[in-house]
């Protein structure tokens, strides 16, 4: 079956039109299948748009949906009437008729507003949709599987597109990070550490684990899939005002009470899940395109030693220094100190076996200088690109403990002190130092939920090199 790119002059189009409508016509009169002449049936012959335009080179019969050519033997009266009646006249029935046949738990509406996302990322922003096909098979093994766990629709593994094009280390303008892009308050919610070393916002089993369960709760809330869709991009607050306020129930009522963002926030969804799904009608696929394949992954326990992943990847033979961060993108440095709380290495289940070829000094018992470390690595997803899956690593048994002559020791660190001003909260501090809640209550002796007043000095600690001055207030 062969895309024409080009469209047929007008005379052939109604040539091609033409022949297919005389071979119904053919059909029908010789089954007898043609309704009385004061029954009316839409016709099938108007122009179709470019991309549903397939080549027929005599050949007996089109299916409906796409007008593939396919042998036809005996064609039996109600295929033919069938033909007659579905066959799509534009691009938007054709889409609005594909759509009428997912199966999905969620709800879906198809309209004008998400016809005209569909030919965005079906036209004119194709290569964005490309990239995303991409990276599509080595994330959604991963979301099927916690969706399942937590029984939510299949179909929720859409939003990660959404939100982030499938790529783990993307931050917004307003803070928010990762697949699933939490903001700061709502990863804490979640219990997503983060700190100078880590950022469990853009860990990908951590993270989607965390968003199932958040949008669990939100169905929870509002018990329609479209309004979950709308408070994960506005807020649960935001949209449970806006229910009061209107009486409404329903996101499509109350569009107009939303921003535009959310207004177009379900629109988005429904049209990213028709591109991904009917991607190859679409002719996005192609030779071109560089798939990243899930990969079954194994785990290395880090209990406090330091940790150097550019010398390791080194070490194991790839050629980028950088490879390993593929695996474990929520690391915000290529390195982590000795002393650091324990951490759960990842690295491609193929390398288990060659563990032992690599001194174990080489791999986990050097750490870069303090003075070295390089700023978080916001680069890191286009200098990633081009990584391909490395399939002979040699890596270490979990377990094994560093020798003590090469332990380093924890970076040195500097004291700083803050003084709380009104209506600043321990989360507002830990976010502005980039340290956790839980550092904090631990350096200054707090108890969980104790209420701190204003002008109280808390002492904080952050490694001296890495530290110029605390990041402005969000």
């Amino acid at each position: 079956m062969e895309v024409l790119h080009q469209v047929p002059a007008p005379a052939n189009r109604s040539a091609l039109r033409g022949k297919l409508t005389g071979r119904l016509l053919g059909w029908a009169l010789a089954l007898g299948a043609l309704p009385a002449a004061a029954q009316q049936y839409p016709r099938p012959g108007r122009a179709l748009p470019e991309d549903t335009v397939r080549q027929v080179v005599d050949l007996p019969a089109a299916t409906i949906d796409s007008l593939a050519v396919e042998p036809l033997t005996e064609p039996a009266v109600d295929s033919v009437r069938l033909a007659w009646l579905q066959m799509p006249a534009t691009l938007q029935e054709l889409v609005g008729d594909r759509m009428s046949c997912f199966e999905t738990a969620a709800p879906h509406q198809f309209n004008n507003a998400v016809m005209a996302y569909v030919r965005l990322f079906t036209e004119r922003q194709r290569g964005y949709t490309q990239r995303v096909l991409e990276r599509r098979d080595f994330y959604f093994p991963l979301f099927e599987k916690y969706l399942a766990k937590y029984n939510l629709p299949d179909e929720l593994k859409y939003l990660s597109v959404v939100e982030s094009a499938l790529i783990p280390t993307a931050k917004s303008q307003v803070g928010a990070v990762g697949l699933w892009q939490f903001m700061p308050p709502t990863a804490s919610d979640m219990r997503l550490k983060r700190d100078e070393w880590v950022d469990e916002r853009m860990h990908p089993e951590k993270a989607t684990e965390a968003a199932c369960k958040y949008l669990r709760s939100l169905y929870s809330m509002f018990h329609d899939w479209e309004l979950v869709l709308a408070a994960y991009n506005w807020g649960a607050g935001n949209v449970q005002r806006t229910i009061r306020k209107t009486g409404k129930r329903n996101f499509w009522e109350m569009y107009p009470h939303m921003p535009a963002e959310t207004r177009n926030y379900v629109p988005t969804f429904t049209a990213i899940m028709y591109a991904m799904t009917y991607a190859k009608e679409h002719d996005l696929p192609n030779t071109a395109l560089r798939y990243q394949r899930y990969e079954p992954l194994d785990t290395l326990g880090l209990r406090g030693q330091a940790l150097d992943l550019r010398r390791l990847s080194r070490a194991l033979g790839y050629a980028d220094s950088l490879a390993l961060l593929r695996y474990n993108p929520e690391l915000r440095h290529p390195s982590l100190p000795a002393g650091y709380r324990p951490y759960v290495l990842r690295f491609p289940a193929v390398a288990r076996e060659h563990l032992g070829e690599v001194d174990y000094a080489t791999l986990v018992a050097y750490c870069q200088p303090a003075a070295e470390l390089p700023q978080p690595l916001a680069g890191l997803t286009t200098q990633l690109a081009g990584v391909e899956p490395w399939p002979n690593a040699a890596l270490l048994l979990a377990g094994r403990s560093p020798r003590p002559d090469t332990q380093e020791a924890a970076p040195r660190l500097r004291r700083l002190s803050h003084t709380l001003r009104r209506g600043q909260t321990l989360a507002a501090v830990a976010e502005k130092y980039d340290v956790s809640q839980t550092q904090l209550r631990k350096w200054n002796s707090l108890r969980k939920g104790q209420t701190l007043k204003p002008g109280k000095q808390l002492t904080i600690l952050v490694p001296a090199p890495a530290f110029a001055a605390p990041r402005p207030n969000r």
